[in-house]
This record gives structure tokens, sequence and C-alpha cells, in this order.
């Protein structure tokens, strides 16, 4: 078998560089589901800001995001098409529960 074939045979039934990233992508995504299957239970919570340039909010619990824990009262606002909170500007907020 010379390496020309060896390589062919290799392309046939290997997968390419974004096939092989998009299956670690699931298998990663299923592994995470499966370790914290308790997050599907928690609600999701979806705002739009309609008016105004601000949204005051009271968190009554301690969440996460990042690294960072929070709870309590806040003020996020509409800046530029982004969400600024904590002097930080955001595509969007993801606050996790903390148990």
């Amino acid at each position: 078998m010379t390496a020309e074939r060896v390589k062919a045979v290799l392309r046939e039934v290997s997968l390419s560089d974004e096939s092989m990233a998009e299956v670690v992508k699931r298998l990663r995504n299923k592994a995470v589901d499966l370790v914290f299957d308790d997050w599907k239970q928690e609600p999701m919570v979806s705002v739009g800001i309609v008016s105004g340039d601000e949204i005051c909010f009271q968190l009554n619990g301690t969440y996460t995001i990042g690294n960072k824990e929070v709870t309590g009262k806040h003020i996020v606002k509409f800046k530029d098409g982004q969400i600024l909170w904590d002097s930080v500007l955001y595509q969007e907020l993801l606050l996790y529960a903390t148990r």
C-alpha cells in the first residue's frame, strides 16, 4: 500500500476538522446537560427593554454570572444596543441560580 493510498483511505473514513469540532461540541453539551440536569428545572425569564432606558430588578437569591455571585437590587441600562450592568456592557445577561 502506498502513502497516497493510505491518505485516500484515511480521508474516506475520517471526519474533517470542522465535523470533528461539531461532534466534540455536541458531546460536551450532552455531558454538561447530564451533569447539570437540574438546570432544566429553573425558570427561564426573558426581558426586553421595550421603552425607557433602564430596568430595575431584585434577585431574591444568590445567582452567578461568570465567576461573580450577585444578589439584591440591580439596575441595567440600555446603551449602544447593549446592556450596561455594573459598569460592563453585555449582549445578554445569563444569571444562574446558586445552589
